[in-house]
């Protein structure tokens, strides 16, 4: 699971990554703008990034026992 978590991590990283340079640099709108689609890129790429390794890599057990 955690090479299939890995290598969505990083596919879908990159899409989000390469579609916002993608939008910013076809489209011809204001720079405020751009920063502002930039940093929603960003944004979202780290969500979906925190996401898939909270949903899909494997946890340890070590964390559900309890010590005393």
């Amino acid at each position: 699971m955690k090479v299939v978590t890995g290598f969505l991590i990083v596919v879908l990283t990159a899409g989000l990554v390469g579609g916002t340079i993608w939008l910013m640099l076809t489209l011809t709108i204001a720079a405020w703008l751009e920063v502002l689609i930039g940093v929603v890129g960003f944004v979202l790429a780290t969500v979906v990034n925190l996401l898939l390794f909270w949903f899909l890599w494997p946890r340890t057990s070590s964390f559900d026992e309890d010590d005393d």
